[in-house]
């Protein structure tokens, strides 16, 4: 791969970089595509053993071994050390045995477990212990448990990770869908993961593969996750896109379109002319039947007819909740018999919402909902203590006692005890952090004095060796890195803040001299709202000498914090955090600036130089 070329040559000729502007803005592509898709009505709940995902919403790439997306695409552009270095910080390498790169480069962390089953799927754990790389190909996370036991130990980890609590399904809704289809494809997802709106085997190989989203998450889960990344994966890699809640929820209902979840409300459709809500108790439904969630999907016609649903409210704990109600044309809600919120009559879009204090358990839930004409909007929400604001449906059933939910994963106490031991002694907390299990001491030899023929290293690591799914090359580039850092050699500050971007991906987006940049395969996910600009309006800005450019305060605020200031350009620089971006920040500041150019001195009188200027 020749990458060497600049820009501005109209010869450029890697086929995954583009020169970052166009003379004549012909590469501008503001379009969108937008499907929409409603969640599906089934009789099993998806919650637990889905085992289906479909390829244009997260599917895995084909991969059968670990993905770092820089290495991915510029490993020919790397020598065999410093693309080592990559793998040794993404793999956690340093996590077990002991420090091996230079002190400058942010040391990725393992997710942080404590709480995890809340927000994952006890299935997923289940399955994902037992083989990670089939699970979720190209997945960094070695395949520990091996062995006759594995499934057994497997089980008894699941079940100590699962004791916090469990996932609580939510389904989605198609507008949800639609916004989030947009989001993922304009505000910057898609510049680390690929345009998931192409079939698998048409994305780029670098594009990092999200895997079976559906059978891991909730929408809450992942919603909350993707609002703040950092809480869970703090180093970093998945940087904060600084989302709205509305905008991380309709993200995740995208992401999870699939799911299935089961009926938890009943829906009675009506027709008719009104300009007020009706009293439904004194009309005859059309037809009633089961639904997914609190919107216009049961609706038989586009205009002129009206929606009942009704259910029980299970209330978690006692405080107070606040709810909102938005619809065009009117709507009630009603809890207990007493009227919450109440958006009435013919109107375009508007939402209201008010709050009231309500005991833990099931209280009945009744929405009404009329359509005069024009568009259809419907959407009931919930927040209350310990609760972001999410879909009302969430948290209704259709019955007073909540239905045992099938393939349901409950605890064993002393599976639990031994699961947390085995989660010390196996290693995992070498990685991963839990409030509930501290880590322990780990007979493993520091790199100094590791055998870098065997071990983990190793096409065939023996016992208790953590397995990777490594190819040759990344063997042999992570054995010359580690070869190289027992010299203790200095690296350069140009090196280090060529490392550092590497490790954080910023060349997915940015070009720094004449590497890295927008691939040509993701040139269409980065658009704005000016053409005239041409790609000046749409491309992330050159990296170049912004250590000149850029006061060290604004530097470190865009890196710690992202910002959004070029509001013509859809894509948003992501918040990376004080302690992933910090050396970069002063490794930019003291050596990313120019020479001293000496004054210029005329010889001409200076009326004449600025005659002849």
């Amino acid at each position: 791969m020749d990458c060497k070329t600049g820009p501005g040559n109209s010869n450029f000729p890697c086929k995954n970089h583009l020169p970052p502007c166009s003379e004549n803005g012909q590469n501008v592509n503001s379009s969108f595509h937008l499907v929409a898709s409603a969640s599906r009505i089934l009789g099993l709940c998806g919650a637990f053993f889905l085992l289906t995902a479909t390829p244009r919403s997260a599917g895995a790439q084909e991969t059968t071994h670990a993905v770092v997306p820089a290495y991915e695409r510029f490993r020919d552009d790397l020598d065999a050390i410093t693309a080592g270095q990559l793998l040794v910080s993404e793999l956690n390498c340093q996590s077990c045995h002991g420090k091996a790169l230079p002190d400058v480069l942010p040391q990725r962390q393992a997710p942080i477990l404590t709480g995890v089953a809340t927000r994952a799927h006890a299935s997923h754990l289940l399955q994902f212990l037992q083989d990670p790389q089939k699970i979720k190909p190209g997945t960094a996370m070695p395949h520990v448990l091996t062995g006759d036991d594995a499934q057994e130990k497997a089980t008894a980890i699941v079940h100590f990770l699962a004791a916090e609590g469990a996932a609580v399904p939510t389904p989605v809704t198609g507008a949800a869908v639609q916004l989030g289809e947009q989001a993922f494809h304009t505000l910057g997802c898609a510049a680390c993961h690929g345009d998931l709106r192409q079939p698998v085997e048409e994305r780029p190989t670098f594009a990092m593969p999200l895997g079976p989203l559906d059978t891991k998450y909730t929408v809450n889960g992942l919603a909350s996750f993707l609002k703040n990344p950092h809480t869970v994966r703090p180093s970093g890699r998945m940087p904060s896109l600084n989302l709205s809640e509305k905008e991380a929820f309709d993200v995740a209902c995208y992401l999870l379109q699939n799911i299935e979840v089961e009926p938890n409300l009943t829906v009675e459709y009506y027709e008719g002319k009104w300009d007020k809500l009706p009293d439904f108790n004194s009309l005859k439904p059309k037809s009633t039947g089961p639904a997914v969630g609190i919107d216009v999907s049961p609706a038989q016609r586009r205009d002129r007819f009206g929606l009942r649903f009704t259910g029980w409210l299970q209330v978690p704990t006692d405080g107070e909740y606040q709810f909102w109600l938005a619809s065009d044309d009117g709507s009630r809600l009603r809890i207990d018999g007493n009227e919450i919120v109440a958006v009435d009559g013919i109107h375009p879009r508007q939402e209201k919402s008010n709050k009231v204090k309500l005991m833990a358990g099931p209280h009945p839930v009744v929405v009404e909902y009329f359509e005069d004409g024009g568009e259809e909007v419907l959407s009931a929400e919930i927040g209350g203590p310990g609760m972001p604001r999410q879909p009302l449906s969430g948290y209704v059933t259709q019955s007073k006692v909540p239905p045992q939910r099938k393939g349901g994963f409950r605890p064993d106490a002393r599976l639990a005890a031994e699961g947390k031991l085995l989660f010390q002694q196996s290693g995992c907390v070498a990685c991963h952090q839990h409030q509930r299990a501290p880590k322990v001491e780990q007979t493993v030899p520091a790199f100094a004095e590791a055998n870098l023929a065997s071990g983990c290293l190793s096409a065939a690591p023996g016992p208790g060796v953590p397995r990777f799914a490594l190819t040759e090359q990344q063997r042999g580039d992570i054995t010359m890195a580690l070869e190289d850092a027992r010299k203790q050699q200095p690296t350069s500050p140009q090196n280090s803040i060529h490392q550092i971007m590497l490790t954080l991906n910023c060349y997915g987006c940015h070009q720094r001299d004449t590497f890295g940049g927008v691939p040509r395969p993701l040139d269409h996910i980065f658009t704005g709202s000016i053409p005239e600009m041409g790609d000046e309006g749409r491309i992330p800005p050159y990296l170049n000498g912004i250590g000149d450019k850029l006061k060290p305060d604004w530097l470190r605020h865009v890196m710690n914090n992202g910002t959004k200031d070029r509001p013509y350009m859809t894509t948003r620089m992501p918040k990376f955090g004080e302690e992933n971006v910090g050396q970069l920040v002063a490794l930019l500041a003291k050596h990313d600036v120019a020479e001293e150019v000496a004054e210029v001195e005329f010889t001409a009188p200076p009326h004449r130089v600025k005659a002849s200027a």
